[in-house]
């Protein structure tokens, strides 16, 4: 097997655990630890889904139209990996909807069976 392509199924794994990890405790942390209500979770959980699905858009139009792979998947992995930690800087849930849709950026990288 190629190196590059165990290395990015590697930090794919793992970017994937972090993720699993963070998704099912976002709603207990936005609601007992922040204070806001269904409301304001329900906003951040449309503003997370709609950035992802806008950068897919824009990042699949640039993966095709240029054949930039490489760039997306590093770019998506880093952004991702750099927002998790940053969860315990934030104080309210405008922070969190901020937030969220860079933790699970990693949505708009191109998986390595995808890769031709």
């Amino acid at each position: 097997m190629n190196r590059n392509i165990f290395m990015i199924a590697l930090v794919s794994f793992f970017i994937d655990l972090s993720t699993a990890m963070i998704t099912p405790i976002l709603p207990i942390f936005v609601i007992e630890y922040l204070d806001a209500g269904y409301t304001e979770l329900g906003i951040i959980i449309a503003v997370s889904t709609f950035v992802t699905y806008a950068t897919r858009l824009f990042s699949g139009y640039i993966s095709d139209k240029f054949m930039l792979v490489k760039p997306l998947i590093v770019g998506g992995y880093f952004l991702s990996t750099l927002a998790k930690p940053l969860f315990y800087f934030i104080g309210s849930w405008g922070g969190a909807a901020v937030l969220q849709p860079w933790s699970v950026l990693v949505k708009v990288c191109v998986k390595p069976r995808e890769i031709r």
